[in-house]
């Protein structure tokens, strides 16, 4: 099986209203979001809580629809979930029951209802190894680290041969010390892949360090409030000074959105 490449992803004018139950006012999500993520870069989202981060993931999935607009992959309306993307949460969302090995197999078996084929067996366990959880194939997830498991779920999203990632908040749960030993993994992962990335988080250190565009949204609604390039070479090394500056510009733009709020995590 060859690996894929990244495919471009474009938000077209979205807007998103919830209905909600009652006199209640409907829930205004997302306002006019126009964003170009070009093929094969790391683009993060950023912005205070409720400003429509995982809505905007999830009309990019294909699991809701926009109100208004349209979201594309390579050119091509989403209107359900596409074949090419797969998508990293911060809970795992691991089969209790299955090994390792099924649980990362278990996404292409769910998408082509059907035994693998021993090509797509090999390239699973590729993806294993990638991770650096060869070894564990055996394991079931109840013996295994929070970060052991956000690897499982890294390795079933690759095997599924994506040209597109849409990872929410994956590694929000963790630890600090695995927290930062899974973003330096994540940006070797993507370096060798080069598929594309969509990823939200609240922290600004680790959108600094990983993305090649930091995309800062408004409080609700959503809007795109800036977009901040960060022209660092890599590998990157957390603690460089340049994404310390990085990470100050973002602050400085996203400090009046929390409205005296503390400064995020």
């Amino acid at each position: 099986m060859s690996q894929a490449r990244g495919v471009a992803i474009k938000f077209q004018n979205i807007h998103k209203v919830y209905s909600t139950s009652g006199s209640e006012q409907p829930l205004h999500v997302l306002d006019d979001i126009a964003l170009d993520i070009p093929a094969g870069t790391f683009c993060c989202l950023v912005g205070p809580s409720g400003c429509g981060k995982t809505t905007l993931l999830r009309l990019a999935g294909g699991l809701i629809a926009s109100s208004r607009g349209s979201a594309l992959l390579d050119g091509a309306e989403v209107t359900g979930p596409p074949r090419g993307a797969s998508m990293v949460f911060q809970d795992s969302g691991l089969f209790p029951w299955m090994t390792v090995r099924d649980n990362v197999e278990a996404g292409i078996k769910m998408r082509e209802h059907r035994r693998l084929t021993p090509t797509e067996r090999a390239f699973s366990q590729e993806q294993i190894v990638k991770v650096g959880l060869a070894g564990f194939e055996n394991f079931y997830p109840v013996q295994l680290s929070g970060g052991m498991k956000q690897r499982v779920g890294l390795a079933r999203a690759l095997a599924r041969g994506p040209q597109v990632m849409l990872m929410d908040e994956p590694f929000g749960a963790l630890d600090a010390q695995t927290r930062a030993l899974m973003q330096e993994e994540l940006q070797q992962l993507w370096t060798r892949e080069k598929i594309t990335v969509l990823f939200v988080t609240h922290d600004l250190d680790e959108a600094a360090y990983l993305a090649d565009t930091v995309v800062l949204m408004s409080r609700n609604p959503g809007r795109i409030k800036s977009v901040i390039n960060v022209d660092v070479e890599r590998p990157r090394v957390i603690g460089d000074p340049r994404l310390a500056e990085i990470r100050r510009a973002a602050w400085e733009s996203l400090r009046e959105e929390l409205q005296g709020v503390g400064e995020p995590a």
